[in-house]
């Protein structure tokens, strides 16, 4: 029963990899795939919460302290992205443009979507579905879920290898620290902060 769940898992996830990656143009499809992600996602991240909250008082505390520390040790990993970018790269992927439109066209809701929602959502597919069939292959399940992170964020750019970089340094980490803690909320708190630190520039600019 174990080995069949990995399996449709593994199923499910390429599946759904290809579709973002080729960007299939069915609406339909986009839709349905990401109401199941999202609700996977969401799903998960509140399960996480529920426990935790079973033995809040020595719980909570010690996760809090946790995500700190993972917080403060991402800052590097920022300011290395940031130095690629301001000295290396030219111009923002076409997905980031969009992304930043949005934002700038409705502030609140995208600021919800971008800072909260996304990560949940993305954590939950590509960093904790996977895991269910790759967890003894922790160096093949790095590599291939940033991959298909950062492949499916730069997708639509007409250079996408220009843009991948940026993308992979943050998705090595978010994998790498959740194949090391095995706890999502680390990912997520992560992803949040990365976002937060991002919307922020952009309203500043």
């Amino acid at each position: 029963m174990k080995r069949t769940f990995k399996v449709v898992a593994f199923i499910i996830y390429i599946l759904v990899s290809i579709q973002m990656l080729l960007l299939i143009d069915n609406y339909i499809l986009q839709y349905m795939v990401s109401s199941i992600i999202g609700g996977v996602g969401v799903g998960i991240f509140c399960w996480k919460l529920y426990w935790y909250s079973i033995e809040i008082d020595f719980k909570f505390v010690q996760e809090l302290k946790k995500i700190l520390k993972e917080i403060l040790m991402y800052i590097p990993i920022m300011l290395l992205k940031a130095i690629i970018n301001g000295f290396f790269i030219t111009g923002t992927s076409i997905n980031q443009q969009e992304v930043t439109q949005e934002l700038l066209n409705s502030p609140i809701i995208y600021s919800i979507i971008i800072i909260i929602i996304g990560p949940i959502y993305e954590e939950g597919f590509f960093r904790l579905f996977p895991y269910i069939f790759m967890k003894n292959k922790r160096l093949l399940y790095i590599i291939i879920t940033s991959l298909i992170f950062a492949g499916g964020h730069v997708s639509s750019s007409l250079n996408p290898l220009y843009y991948i970089v940026l993308y992979l340094i943050s998705s090595i980490w978010y994998a790498y620290r959740y194949s090391h803690t095995e706890d999502v909320l680390v990912p997520v708190s992560i992803h949040m902060f990365n976002n937060l630190i991002a919307v922020i520039f952009t309203f500043i600019k």
